[in-house]
């Protein structure tokens, strides 16, 4: 359990990035990207349009909150929650 653990919290991190790069460059982007996540391989892309990747794909903006001041960030629980359903952390 304790690997899953720490692949799930690299996961985590791994998205996060992501959001942060997608909230960095969002007027670079001509529309929003979707995400896509494949565990297994340690992969997270930012993906352009038309192009398929491997692992499940939402949009970025499922993982982006507004603070108290309005401002952009990565919704860590969301995150975190949505990582979490690629490890199995039942309890023998």
């Amino acid at each position: 359990m304790r690997t899953q653990l720490h692949n799930w919290r690299i996961l985590v991190d791994h998205i996060i990035d992501k959001v942060w790069e997608y909230i960095d460059e969002i007027d670079y982007w001509d529309d929003e990207p979707k995400m896509w996540v494949e565990a297994e391989s340690d992969t997270v892309v930012l993906g352009e349009k038309g192009k398929e990747y491997p692992g499940e794909s939402k949009q970025v903006s499922e993982f982006i909150r507004k603070d108290e001041a309005g401002k952009m960030e990565p919704d860590i629980d969301r995150i975190e929650d949505f990582a979490a359903g690629w490890f199995d952390f039942r309890q023998a």
